[in-house]
């Protein structure tokens, strides 16, 4: 982790008494008044801070109750003056000496720094950068600086008891069109019990190295960052914005009853407060409703789920334009649907793999402008009344301009960039030939797409179009999520178990299609007569669930704060390619 910006060097390092991952913190450098390139470590940091301890156990602590992310990551701290060349020289160097590539920004200090920055230091040390929003939405004031990154990933702070952002949590942007943040995740820590030794903070900074330990874990995982395939850091963008919870609940695991009852058979498990189960995510939070013919433009708050930017034509078809929503970005991150989502595994799309991808996925691709779309066609029927997620990234290039005869392609005190073209990718989705939603932004390096499957859920698609003949081979990523049918869920809870053979029972012998289903169940019994074919279905699957898990690991769902100083973690994760 790097501190940044007015401590003193005495004041810099980790608060050990506090701190429950000591054995992680590989080293504490003080970069102060060095200048890149660097020719050797620099002093070792002494001292101690709050913020950075607390920073770092978001992701390290090994705490029997207060456990970290990742508790098994590598962990650098670094620090120094307010300055981006400690930014440029600290990153150069821990990447190049200590295979350091992935980074939390948890300060503002750099806010007026440009974006550029960071875009180069991605593409050219193969690095993945996760930045604190900030903390200044009371004071109307937007996202800036290295927040603004097209290639890394911006996270704004929710409360830890309504889940909506918190107040302060910076957000929107001026005079770019885009939308920021990217995600969203705690903004609260406390590292102990009132009966032990404890800090609590709250702030952005808290929120970011949620997702970087997301990170490690999916490196952990085999997705690693800075091995050679350039596609990995986008696939972990892509993964973390799409897994993405949409639906939420207040500090008592109670389910807002004004929530849409769309399904989208997530994993995260619960209790309301009487102690009734919540057996899945059958409520999840779609925002405003999508009417045909309608068109939104967000310009306030709100704590529902929406596209920025969208409109629906005669037929019903969704063109959004802005596919974050302002405040929340694709939602809010989780550690264990992450982990599902990369354990879908990469998938190859129709001009390879012809028999189609299955409901969850990812993949790494590239196309150029004079390239067909790659399609991703789904190979099962989809479950009616379930969602369609899809989130697709690029990057944007940066250009290196040495002043005063620098040497191109490595960090120098002299070096300037600016960006490069921006490719526009699209992102469609198809049932049949039939266009259903689109994300069509043309300013930012994501699209993104959360729909509800309609009819029986056959023959629904996912299309990547680059445009553009002038474009050359450019690099993406995408997840999807979706749920597929389970034979014998008649009453559409995401599980085959007593409600279902009621409903069989209780039909049994009505004709569905000339009859219908009385009114009191919601069900996916199919068209006909109700008999031995629907028992027989409820009794083979019985016991089965549509809700993906992963693999039984253990994995903490983050309830982490923010606060108004800053903090740069690097954090380095060990892992087989």
């Amino acid at each position: 982790m790097i501190e940044l910006g007015g401590r003193n060097a005495s004041q810099n390092g980790i608060n050990f008494p506090y701190f429950h991952g000591q054995d992680q913190l590989k080293a504490q450098f003080d970069f102060n008044d060095t200048v890149p390139p660097l020719m050797a470590d620099p002093a070792l940091s002494t001292g101690s801070d709050d913020h950075a301890t607390l920073v770092s156990d978001v992701i390290l602590s090994k705490h029997p109750v207060y456990r970290g992310v990742a508790p098994d990551a590598d962990l650098y701290l670094a620090s120094g003056g307010n300055s981006r060349w400690l930014l440029l020289g600290a990153t150069d160097w821990l990447s190049r000496e200590y295979g350091v590539h992935i980074f939390n920004h948890s300060t503002t200090s750099l806010s007026q720094q440009p974006a550029w920055d960071i875009d180069w230091l991605t593409t050219h040390l193969d690095t993945l950068h996760i930045i604190a929003a900030g903390n200044s939405a009371q004071y109307d004031s937007p996202v800036r600086g290295h927040a603004l990154s097209y290639n890394g990933l911006t996270v704004g702070g929710i409360y830890w008891d309504k889940q909506t952002r918190w107040n302060a949590s910076t957000f929107e942007t001026q005079n770019t069109g885009r939308n920021k943040p990217d995600l969203i995740a705690s903004a609260t820590i406390g590292n102990g019990p009132s009966s032990e030794p404890r800090l609590y903070m709250y702030g952005t900074s808290f929120a970011a190295p949620h997702a970087v330990g997301v990170a490690a874990l999916l490196a952990s995982e085999g997705l690693t960052v800075g091995t050679g395939e350039p596609r990995n850091r986008m696939a972990q963008r892509a993964i973390m914005m799409n897994s993405a919870r949409k639906r939420f609940i207040n500090a008592y695991n109670e389910l807002d009853a004004t929530f849409s009852v769309i399904k989208d058979y997530g994993p995260t498990a619960g209790f309301l407060e009487s102690g009734a189960p919540v057996s899945h995510d059958s409520d999840y939070l779609i925002g405003r409703n999508l009417r045909v013919g309608a068109s939104s433009t967000l310009d306030d708050a709100t704590d529902d789920w929406t596209p920025s930017a969208w409109s629906t034509d005669a037929s019903g078809v969704l063109s959004v334009v802005a596919p974050l929503d302002d405040e929340l970005g694709t939602g809010m991150l989780d550690a264990h649907r992450a982990l599902i989502q990369h354990q879908g595994g990469h998938q190859e799309h129709d001009g390879v793999n012809s028999s189609g991808v299955s409901a969850i996925g990812w993949h790494r691709g590239s196309l150029a402008g004079v390239s067909d779309p790659d399609r991703f066609t789904f190979a099962p029927r989809l479950d009616p009344r379930s969602f369609i997620t899809a989130t697709l990234v690029w990057e944007i290039e940066t250009v290196e301009e040495n002043v005063e005869g620098g040497t191109v392609g490595v960090v120098d005190y002299q070096d300037q960039y600016r960006w490069g073209e921006l490719p526009n990718f699209e992102l469609s989705i198809f049932r049949g030939d039939d266009l259903v939603a689109e994300s069509i932004g043309t300013l930012d390096t994501v699209e993104h797409l959360h729909i509800p499957v309609d009819g029986g859920g056959e023959d629904y698609s996912l299309v990547v179009d680059l445009l553009g003949q002038e474009q050359d081979v450019r690099n993406y990523a995408i997840a999807w999520w979706a749920s597929a049918h389970l034979a014998g869920d008649y009453n559409n809870n995401g599980q085959v178990e007593q409600g279902d053979l009621d409903l069989v029972l209780q039909n049994w012998g009505i004709d569905t299609e000339s009859n219908g289903i009385p009114a009191a169940w919601i069900s996916s019994l199919p068209t006909g007569l109700v008999d031995q074919a629907e028992l027989d279905s409820v009794l083979t699957n019985w016991g089965s669930t549509s809700a993906p898990n992963f693999r039984g690991l253990y994995v903490p769902e983050p309830v982490v704060l923010v606060v108004f100083a800053p903090a740069l973690a690097v954090l380095r994760r060990a892992a087989a390619q």
